[in-house]
């Protein structure tokens, strides 16, 4: 069943996205769309399940009488796990703001952890003990769906505490999606984004969703339902003896890419499915549902996408000389490892390519200049020690350990897991993610040697961080197989040694879950403010005293990404030379941000926003300043002597400086 929504998805996403590039999403495209799912559905669906019969219920124990003792120690744990779990939501519920702030742990209260780690103990407890329990088989259903419920809780937070939204993407392509929404595409239309794009469009289309919804909830709400449900799948046919437990045990790794819905992590969401698949994936046509949802992730964002083709491919060829090599001969050594090269060597090579033509189409004409390997590596290289954190309380100390020090134990687990799967004779059958997990490295260096001139200073590197994520990705499967020994280890042990590391485990994924998300503590600051009330209150200010006319406003991001949730995509000018763009500095490496930057960072003068007023072709021209900015008395000083008049928000927290063409 799940594998046939995961094809249906795939297929809805990628028919939609293709009809949304070629054509568009009005009526017609929506029918087209549906056709296309249905028609390649009905035919190809059989293709797509795989490993279902190994995974079919446990047939209905002879009934038997059940003591009230055994239904009240099956029923009051569940009961207690949902008691807190209530308390988890309800304190983060009253902790909702529609401030500007970096974390929502300024907001949250510190019991919400407290809540929180009782609650996924007593998870812990109840997933060991499920097979004990007197109604196994409705307990086991029960728990597999607290489990999900655990999940979603954990990726939801900044969607409960961010009143307005959280992050800066989710603005821009909920206004697109708007425009899309009504229109039928949005200028200019790009092969990235529209598998996104178009499978928004349709669930809102066809089942009336909202489209704030959908960009807010798809990809917390997708990953909660199918991650457990896919990972219990896997570890089942992996053999692990208690699948439930190893798919809980995810969450210790930190999951910032789940927690909002942006077109990226939806690529990178789908990358994590089809790592989980390909474990189930024994015969060639296993793979089709794997090349399926790359194809999809490929027009969601291609970064994800097109190494995930490339692993399908690898896989595909992998099972089906696995299962009958002799029938291509033409296949077997010297030509075999040939063909291996190609694809891993096309994988390393993609991305860095994609992304050297894109830097020559953007960039100034320019030599894009390539670091020396030292560059790469000697960061690397300074942080190849486990460091220990011991400044603040034991919490804060633990959690700052896992931040600095998660890759390197990743690391050394995959390792670890490797030695496993070759001692056990296995290794063969991991090939495919061993092998794209160092081709990915190798993309990642490559990649890290071009320059990104099209970018902004502190985003130039995160291109190259993405694919390393996506390199430790692919090393996940000899993580399992630790996962499998650890949880039969803790299975068999005494009751202090069990009760120990489910306590050790409760506490690794509450420390997980804290740096997840933004923060702003004495070890780590995230910088990055959300948009506030008071961003929403200027921007409308500023929009009535235009009355009209046409005019730029120079602010950060996020006050940009509130103006795009005031207004959408509806507020552009023309420039002197008739390209069109809009009115507030979108994107961050625009050339309005960059005379934003010169007003914060050198000095906010008439003669620097005349500037950008005559690259919009435009006479009036307002400048955004925030109290929480860099030297933002200095600033607020000079701005006032420069501009014609200026309007305080929120008693200073905001300020709006307006200036006429000098």
């Amino acid at each position: 069943m799940l594998n046939r929504v995961l094809a249906i998805v795939s297929i809805l996403s990628l028919s939609s996205g293709l009809v949304y590039y070629f054509y568009r999403l009005d009526s017609i495209g929506i029918f087209l769309s549906a056709a296309i799912t249905i028609a390649f559905g009905w035919k190809f669906l059989p293709y797509f399940v795989f490993g279902e019969e190994k995974l079919a219920a446990p047939s209905e124990p002879a009934e038997k009488k059940i003591s009230l003792k055994s239904r009240l120690t099956a029923i009051l744990p569940a009961s207690l796990y949902l008691i807190f779990l209530g308390m988890v939501f309800y304190s983060l519920s009253i902790s909702r703001t529609n401030q500007a702030i970096i974390s929502p742990w300024q907001v949250a209260p510190h019991y919400f952890f407290i809540f929180y780690f009782i609650a996924t103990l007593i998870l812990a407890l109840l997933i060991l003990n499920s097979k004990n329990s007197p109604f196994i088989i409705h307990h086991s259903l029960l728990i597999k769906a607290f489990l999900s419920l655990h999940f979603f809780l954990s990726f939801s937070i900044a969607i409960i505490i961010y009143k307005i939204g959280y992050g800066f993407d989710p603005f821009i392509h909920s206004a697109a999606l708007k425009v899309i929404g009504a229109a039928g595409f949005i200028a200019p239309k790009t092969i990235y984004y529209s598998g996104y794009y178009g499978l928004a469009i349709i669930l809102h289309k066809l089942f009336f969703i909202p489209l704030s919804w959908i960009n807010t909830f798809l990809v917390p709400a997708l990953a909660a339902l199918v991650l457990p449900a896919l990972a219990v799948k896997t570890f089942r046919s992996e053999g692990h003896e208690n699948p439930i437990f190893s798919a809980a045990l995810i969450l210790i790794f930190p999951f910032s890419f789940l927690i909002q819905t942006t077109p990226q992590n939806l690529a990178f969401l789908i990358a994590l499915i089809v790592i989980l698949l390909g474990l189930q994936a024994k015969k060639p046509t296993d793979f089709f549902l794997l090349l399926l949802l790359s194809l999809a992730a490929f027009t969601i964002h291609p970064l994800a996408g097109l190494p995930l083709i490339f692993f399908s491919l690898a896989g595909l060829l992998h099972a089906y000389l696995a299962e009958d090599g002799q029938k291509l001969k033409i296949l077997m050594p010297p030509f075999r490892k040939y063909i291996y090269l190609s694809i891993y060597s096309s994988s390393a090579l993609s991305l860095p390519a994609a992304f050297y033509v894109f830097e020559k189409q953007t960039a100034a004409p320019r030599e894009i200049p390539l670091a020396g390997l030292s560059g790469i590596f000697s960061p690397i290289a300074a942080n190849l020690f486990l460091s220990f954190p011991n400044r603040e309380n034991i919490f804060l100390n633990f959690a700052e350990l896992v931040a600095q020090n998660g890759a390197k134990i990743f690391l050394l687990i995959a390792l670890a897991g490797i030695g496993v799967a070759i001692y056990q004779k296995q290794f063969k059958k991991y090939q495919p993610y061993f092998f794209m997990a160092i081709s990915l490295f190798f993309s990642y260096l490559l990649t890290e040697a071009l320059s990104f001139g099209f970018l902004i200073n502190y985003e130039r590197s995160a291109y190259s961080d993405r694919i390393l994520f996506l390199s430790f990705m692919f090393l996940l499967p000899f993580i399992f197989l630790i996962f499998g020994w650890y949880v039969k280890k803790i299975a068999a042990s005494a009751e202090l040694a069990l009760y120990s590391n489910l306590i050790f485990f409760a506490i690794l994924i509450t420390a997980s879950l804290y740096i997840s998300y933004p923060r702003y503590d004495a070890y780590f600051n995230s910088r990055g403010y959300s948009t506030g009330a008071c961003d929403l209150e200027a921007i409308k200010w500023i929009n009535a005293d235009a009355a009209g006319e046409k005019y730029i406003v120079l602010a950060n991001q996020q006050v940009s990404a509130g103006a795009l949730y005031e207004f959408g995509f509806t507020n552009y000018v023309k420039t002197k030379t008739g390209e069109e763009i809009f009115n507030y500095p979108i994107p961050t490496g625009g050339a309005l941000y960059q005379y934003y930057l010169a007003m914060v960072y050198d000095k906010p003068t008439a003669v620097r926003i005349n500037k950008a007023m005559n690259l919009a072709d435009v006479k009036t021209g307002y400048f955004v300043l925030n109290k929480y900015w860099f030297e933002f008395p200095k600033v607020l000083d000079e701005a006032k002597l420069s501009a014609d008049s200026f309007k305080a928000f929120c008693n200073g927290q905001d300020y709006v400086f307006k200036y006429g063409v000098k």
